[in-house]
């Protein structure tokens, strides 16, 4: 027993699920559910880009698939990006916001260029997206 009164056999350490089988779509949005819960979302989506329901699917599948959380390879889609082109009706590069751009602030250290030197200075998102 523990200075608190806790036997360390109650003590359990935290167990992170999202690599078993059972959890592989915890971390995102699975095919499944984009098809069926999403479904009007896409048709929705697909009318203002004018093309079709399946077109429309397999951009999404390019732009937001990629994730396999276990050997059963089921397609996770980024939850994050996947919502906002949802929500905005477009395709775009949502994960890049979702991150730290270090190599960013790398590139500015190397060129030894002052950050206060950049104002009023514009970037097209695109550019971003390769370093």
């Amino acid at each position: 027993m523990d200075e608190r009164g806790v036997r360390p056999e109650h003590i359990k350490s935290l167990k992170d699920i999202s690599l078993l089988p059972k959890y592989e779509g915890i971390c995102g949005i699975t095919a499944e559910e984009l098809t069926t819960v999403l479904r009007e979302d896409i048709e929705a989506m697909a009318e203002q880009q004018k093309m079709s329901y399946e077109q429309c699917l397999d951009e999404l599948r390019f732009f937001y698939d990629g994730y396999h959380f276990s050997e059963n390879k089921t397609d996770v889609y980024n939850p994050f990006s996947l919502i906002n082109s949802l929500s905005d009706k477009k395709f775009g590069t949502y994960w890049f916001s979702t991150g730290t751009p270090t190599f960013l602030l790398e590139m500015l250290t190397k060129e030894d260029q002052v950050i206060t030197d950049l104002e009023g200075v514009v970037v097209k998102a695109g550019e971003f997206d390769t370093p």
